[in-house]
C-alpha cells in the first residue's frame, strides 16, 4: 500500500476511500476520463485565449474541466457491476461506501482543478476572476459528489463488469446502454452546472455594482451550496442503498426487466426500439452543445467583455454585436427543447404498450 494511503483513517469509509482511489489508480476509464476533461477544457478555453490574446478565458478552463469529469460521475455504482455484492454483504456499510466514494472524488478531482485554476489565474494575472472562480469551482467540487451519489443509486445503468471489458469504452453488448450513459452524463452536467449559478450571479452583480460585499456573499453561497448538497446527496443515496439495495443487486447482475414479446414482435420491435435509443442519444448531444457551448459560452464571453474577434466555433459570436446575446439566447432555448423532446420521446418508449 503506497505511504499516502496510511493517512487514511482505520474505518469502514477509510476503507471505501482506499479501494476507490486504487481503482481511480488501475481503471483506465477514469484516467482517461480526467485526462479528456483537461485537454476539451483546454482546447475551448486555452487554446483560444493564447490564439486571439484572451487571458480572461484562461481562468475557467479548471472549472470546464470539473463540469466535464462530473459529466462522467454519473453512473458509479452501475459502473461496479456484480462486484456490488460485496458491498451487500456488510451490514450497516451503506453511509460509508457512499461518504468513502465521495471523499476519494474529491481527493482525485479537486486539487487538480484547484492547482490548475490557483496557476492560471496567478500566471496571467486574472485577479477580478478570483470571486467568479472560487464560488463556481466551490459550488461544482461539492455538488458533483453529492448528485453523483444521488443520481447514481436513484437511476444506475447497468454495465459489464470491469474485469471483463475490453477497454474503457467497452460498457455492454447491450447497444442502449451507451444512449443510456450519455443521458446520465449530460442530466449530470446540467445539474452539476445549474448549482454554480447562484453564487456566481452574486458575484456578478456584485462586480456590476462594485459592490464588494455582495461578490463575498456570492463565494460564501457556492461554498454553501457545494457543501449542503455533497451532505444532501450522500445521506439521500446512503439511504436508499439501505431500503432498496436488494434490488439494484438484482438490476446490475440481470439487468433491466424487458416486457416479454412473442417471436413475431420481438425482431420487428428491435430496430425501432434502437432508432428511438439513438435518436434520443442525438437529441441531448444537439441540446447539450447548443446549451453550453454555443450558448451560455458567448453570453459569458459579452458579460465579461471578451474581444469580439474571439469568435472559434462559437456562432452567436460571427452576429452583429447587438444581437449576440440574443442569437446565444435562442441556441439556449433549441438547445433546452431537444433535451424536453428526448426525455419526453424516453419515457414514452418505456411506458408498456
Amino acid at each position: 500500500m503506497p505511504t499516502a494511503w496510511r493517512l487514511l483513517p482505520a474505518s469502514p469509509t477509510g476503507a471505501v476511500v482506499g479501494r476507490e482511489l486504487y481503482a481511480w489508480r488501475r481503471d483506465s476509464a477514469r484516467t482517461l476520463l480526467l485526462l479528456m476533461a483537461l485537454l476539451v477544457s483546454g482546447l475551448n478555453l486555452a487554446v483560444p485565449a493564447l490564439a486571439f490574446s484572451a487571458p480572461a478565458l484562461l481562468p475557467w478552463v479548471g472549472l470546464g474541466a470539473a463540469l466535464i469529469v462530473s459529466a462522467g460521475a454519473a453512473n458509479v455504482y452501475g459502473e461496479d457491476g456484480t462486484a456490488f455484492w460485496l458491498t451487500r454483504m456488510v451490514p450497516g456499510v451503506e453511509r460509508a461506501d457512499v461518504r468513502g466514494r465521495q471523499v476519494a472524488w474529491l481527493l482525485v478531482v479537486g486539487p487538480a482543478m484547484v492547482v490548475l485554476t490557483v496557476a492560471l489565474i496567478a500566471l496571467t494575472g486574472q485577479g477580478w476572476a478570483w470571486p467568479f472562480v472560487l464560488a463556481a469551482l466551490a459550488a461544482v467540487l461539492g455538488a458533483t459528489p453529492g448528485l453523483m451519489a444521488w443520481v447514481s443509486v436513484a437511476r444506475p445503468v447497468p454495465e459489464k463488469d470491469p474485469h471483463l471489458r475490453a477497454g474503457p469504452f467497452d460498457t455492454g453488448d447491450d447497444p442502449s446502454t451507451s444512449g443510456a450513459l450519455a443521458a446520465h452524463g449530460y442530466l449530470m452536467l446540467l445539474l452539476v452546472a445549474a448549482c454554480a449559478v447562484p453564487g456566481a450571479v452574486l458575484v456578478l452583480l456584485g462586480a456590476v455594482r462594485e459592490r464588494p460585499a455582495l461578490q463575498v456573499a456570492g463565494v460564501l453561497v457556492g461554498v454553501a451550496t457545494g457543501g449542503l448538497l455533497y451532505w444532501w446527496g450522500g445521506r439521500v443515496a446512503a439511504r436508499r442503498l439501505a431500503d432498496r439495495g436488494a434490488e439494484l443487486m438484482d438490476l446490475l447482475r440481470l439487468g433491466p426487466e424487458v416486457p416479454a414479446v412473442s417471436e413475431a414482435t420481438g425482431p420487428a420491435r428491435e430496430p425501432g426500439r434502437r432508432r428511438r435509443d439513438a435518436a434520443v442519444g442525438t437529441l441531448w448531444t444537439v441540446g447539450i452543445i447548443c446549451v453550453v457551448p454555443q450558448g451560455l459560452v458567448p453570453v459569458a464571453f459579452s458579460l465579461f467583455g471578451v474581444d469580439p474577434q474571439v469568435r472559434v466555433w462559437f456562432a452567436a459570436r460571427y452576429a452583429p454585436q447587438d444581437l449576440q446575446l440574443l442569437v446565444a439566447a435562442g441556441f439556449i432555448v433549441v438547445g433546452l427543447l431537444a433535451i424536453w423532446w428526448a426525455e419526453t420521446t424516453r419515457r414514452r418508449s418505456s411506458e408498456p404498450s
